[in-house]
């Protein structure tokens, strides 16, 4: 019995490396389509590989929308960097988005493991107006290391009369 359960975790873990894998090679692409219930699958382009990794997200403020060119700098200016990651202690530029076509979302994600991965999706429902941003951050392993990951995004450019619901959640497995 115990081999079997051991055997569908490690089938379980490969199940979810797998996903990640896929996600994470077909975001760096450009523009992937993902969509849930309700309204229509939107198009959004993964900017996390980016120079916004340097950006920390706060915990108390976990998720940002980033509308104008003044927001858009304002993440660059200290302390919202990290400077602890050699690549970000020479920042020299913001990734070029515009933002008259794009809104950026930001949501930070944290957990315990020894690796994690992410599902992302945006969906658009024009009848009631909204736009939901839902990531699933998966932590994996029997680690305690704390995981923390911002995760970036552009959309096509939500209008100031939606409302933008962000669905963030966490999911350990024990591998």
């Amino acid at each position: 019995m115990h081999y079997l359960v051991k055997k569908f975790l490690s089938m379980r873990f490969l199940s979810l490396a797998l996903l990640g894998l896929c996600l994470v090679g077909l975001s760096g692409c450009g523009l992937i389509d993902f969509g849930s219930g309700g309204g229509t699958p939107s198009k959004y382009q993964d900017l996390s590989k980016t120079e916004l990794k340097c950006v920390a997200i706060s915990a108390s403020k976990n998720q940002l929308i980033v509308r104008t060119a003044s927001e858009y700098a304002a993440l660059f200016q200290a302390p919202q960097t990290t400077p602890d990651m050699a690549e970000c202690k020479a920042l020299s530029h913001q990734p070029p988005v515009d933002l008259a076509l794009y809104t950026i979302l930001g949501a930070l994600l944290t957990g315990t493991g020894c690796q994690a991965q992410l599902d992302q999706m945006v969906d658009r429902n024009d009848k009631t107006h909204s736009i939901t941003y839902q990531v699933t951050f998966y932590t994996l392993g029997k680690c305690k290391k704390q995981i923390q990951y911002s995760s970036w995004i552009a959309v096509d450019r939500i209008p100031e009369d939606y409302q933008i619901i962000f669905d963030v959640r966490s999911q350990h497995v024990d591998t």
